[in-house]
């Protein structure tokens, strides 16, 4: 069975491409510069091609402070593109189960005490999450109208090996490992240190998309959460103490987004009730970004 990854070539595409290969399945991708998602025939061609039975649309503009320099480019790529994708499987291969990567971000700011359900209302605090609810409501109608197989699954933050810069842990593993090479002082710029996010492993989050692929039901939305989110600042102090260098931080207003809010606490039950749980600790995590980072930097 072949199986179609969108943003194969990506941070997360490439973590998820290895487990689904690993698992002895057929991995095709779709990406740039070879298939632009914002042409419905290069998709319908290249979903034609393939004939998935299994489909991972993981292509997003997924940078929240991107989406507010560019909103128009997040709009057409998150929503657009998301609808030629999915009329193209509908057309070509009507059969195929199809997971939509949306993110918990749709559910807007955290509430004090409460963890949101997938039964909670929406409310996006920024451009990259409101384009990441109207793509779901394009995958909702596709499987209202047409039958077709999609679930949806509303991650927190992640991270992990590969990631590139302009976020946060791999901005600040880049910047631990110059000083701990003795090629910058000592001094790490951030953000807002105090904004608390989630950090899970991108190589459990795809443990779970396969998951729910295989063993959620059709049309239902997944909540993805650790529910242990980290200042920061702590991601910062755990960094330097891996490096075993000595160093401070502070919060560079240019870094600071217009709309910096926390991760939000959701109730992962559904994905849970799967057989579903966490690996990799945030220690972990780090340790192998922070390796990575010393490497490129040799």
């Amino acid at each position: 069975m072949t199986t179609l990854v969108t943003g194969s070539d990506g941070f997360v595409g490439r973590h998820l491409c290895a487990l689904l290969r690993d698992l002895g399945e057929n991995v095709a991708g779709l990406d740039l510069p070879a298939i632009d998602l914002l042409d419905p025939g290069q998709v319908n061609r290249r979903v034609r091609e393939t004939a998935p039975v299994r489909v991972y649309h993981l292509a997003a503009v997924s940078s929240i402070g991107q989406s507010f320099l560019d909103r128009d480019l997040v709009y057409r790529v998150n929503v657009e593109g998301t609808r030629n994708l999915l009329a193209a499987v509908a057309a070509n291969a009507p059969a195929a189960r199809v997971l939509l990567v949306s993110t918990g971000a749709v559910y807007g700011p955290g509430r004090q005490g409460c963890a949101f359900s997938e039964n909670d209302e929406p409310s996006p605090a920024n451009p990259y999450a409101r384009s990441k609810l109207e793509a779901e409501m394009e995958a909702d109608m596709f499987f209202r109208d047409q039958g077709l197989d999609v679930r949806r699954v509303r991650p927190l933050g992640h991270t992990g090996p590969g990631q590139r810069q302009g976020f946060v842990v791999p901005d600040l593993a880049a910047q631990v490992a110059a000083i701990k090479l003795g090629r910058a002082e000592p001094r790490l710029r951030a953000g807002n240190l105090q904004t608390r996010r989630e950090f899970a492993d991108a190589r459990d989050v795809v443990r779970a998309y396969r998951l729910i692929l295989e063993c959620g039901a059709p049309g239902a939305v997944y909540n993805l959460a650790t529910n242990r989110p980290f200042a920061i600042a702590e991601v910062a102090d755990i960094l330097i103490r891996l490096a075993g260098v000595a160093a401070t931080t502070y919060s560079d207003q240019a870094l600071v987004r217009p709309a910096d809010e926390s991760s939000p606490s959701l109730d992962a039950g559904r994905v849970a009730a799967l057989g579903f749980n966490y690996d990799i600790t945030l220690e972990t995590t780090l340790a192998d970004v922070l390796a990575e980072w010393l490497e490129r930097s040799k």
